[in-house]
């Protein structure tokens, strides 16, 4: 019961967003605002169940080949996929979020692009498993706008995007191994994720959009919202609790804690406006960190450390997923090599796009059914300092 509410609560909000981001363009197909087809797709999608989610993300992910069920539900959201596709081509994507509301602002989209780009992402594996290879292909660039405009300027939202191009890049590479060998659908290709990659959010706007968000909680009047953001307790019986200090706390506590926030992301904007290695980023991030929490102790500012992410693990996100997208052109590029050449290089062409982890050319291996991309530096947000590599098949 709680479950059909929530979805009827969802299907909601999600139908007064259309009304809201489409007032203006009531008549216009397509519309001027790539949201409003996003809003449409979420409501029409016909909600899959659990094992039907769990199912479409196996098969997206390429860990499962698609099935007569799988099919069924695709095909009944065909008009879904449709509207993704229209969306892809529209510059203006605005959501309608009300930033106002600071972190209690709602944002459905998120979760709903998630199992959209799902939706496109095994149609398109369907589709290269019937050699419809340039459809397919188009599908994964589609799911890629939608990354670029679910992006937007929140930090969380960025990651959403990230992960939706992380998925795309992943499918593209899978029907690179399989299609036959063509040298215009390979410049088509590349052109477009050059296209695409040219409009992805910047990482350091969004962080600026993030830091205008957490200095709106720092106020008197938003106390109950900040406890909610630290999972504190809001009655402020304990003399010692977060909560009884807020409550108690001068106009002069929270203009110190603003000032310390703001001073502090003006110091991470720095170092990743500078054009140091990712190692020598990541580091500097770390090191921001131990200070701020030193410097949050000494004036008494608990709120910076509360609103503050962890900068150096997102950093990581976003060269992660950079690193794969500059992997899947590098591999295009040696692609069209073997086309021109009739076989695959013995070594990496130069001038291919780098391992961002270390700001070097990729390993490269070659082997009897295709070659492997290797990173040269390690991600050092992974425990094990994982070096990732990229294997790519080469149809025979």
């Amino acid at each position: 019961m709680k479950t059909n509410k929530s979805s009827k609560l969802t299907k909601a909000i999600l139908v007064t967003l259309v009304l809201l981001v489409s007032a203006s363009s009531a008549f216009a197909y397509p519309p001027d605002n790539a949201a409003v087809l996003y809003y449409k797709a979420a409501v029409a999608y016909e909600r899959p169940d659990g094992t039907m989610r769990d199912m479409m993300s196996d098969l997206a992910k390429g860990k499962m080949k698609a099935n007569e069920k799988i099919a069924k539900h695709i095909e009944s959201n065909r008009h879904v996929i449709e509207y993704i596709s229209d969306a892809g081509d529209i510059t203006n994507c605005d959501w309608g979020y009300n930033y106002s509301k600071g972190f209690d602002m709602m944002m459905p989209a998120l979760a709903w692009c998630r199992r959209l780009g799902y939706l496109v992402i095994a149609d398109a594996r369907i589709l290269a498993d019937e050699s419809d290879y340039e459809v397919a292909l188009e599908h994964c660039l589609s799911v890629q706008k939608m990354g670029c405009h679910v992006a937007d300027k929140m930090l969380v939202s960025y990651l959403v995007g990230t992960s939706l191009n992380r998925l795309a890049n992943n499918c593209i590479r899978d029907i690179l191994g399989d299609m036959p060998e063509d040298l215009e659908t390979l410049n088509w290709l590349k052109e477009q994720l050059v296209k695409i990659e040219s409009k992805f959010p910047s990482f350091q706007t969004c962080i600026d959009t993030e830091c205008k968000m957490a200095v709106m909680e720092m106020w008197p009047e938003r106390v109950e919202a900040v406890l909610m953001c630290a999972e504190e307790d809001i009655s402020p019986s304990d003399p010692n609790s977060l909560a009884y200090r807020l409550s108690n706390a001068d106009n002069e506590f929270f203009e110190r804690n603003r000032d310390c926030y703001k001073s502090y992301i003006a110091d991470i904007q720095a170092v990743l406006n500078t054009a140091m290695p990712y190692v020598q980023v990541y580091a500097k991030l770390h090191e921001l960190e131990g200070l701020l929490e030193k410097e949050a102790k000494e004036k008494d500012a608990p709120l910076t450390l509360i609103f503050a992410p962890a900068f150096r693990n997102i950093y990581s996100i976003k060269v992660r997923g950079k690193t794969l997208s500059n992997a899947t052109k590098a591999a295009i590029e040696i692609y069209m090599t073997k086309v021109k050449t009739g076989r695959l290089p013995d070594k990496l062409p130069e001038g291919l796009p780098v391992d961002l982890f270390s700001g070097e050319p990729f390993e490269y291996e070659k082997g009897s059914d295709g070659f492997i991309l290797r990173c040269r530096g390690k991600d050092l947000s992974d425990k094990e300092g994982k070096i990732y590599e990229y294997e790519f098949k080469v149809k025979k």
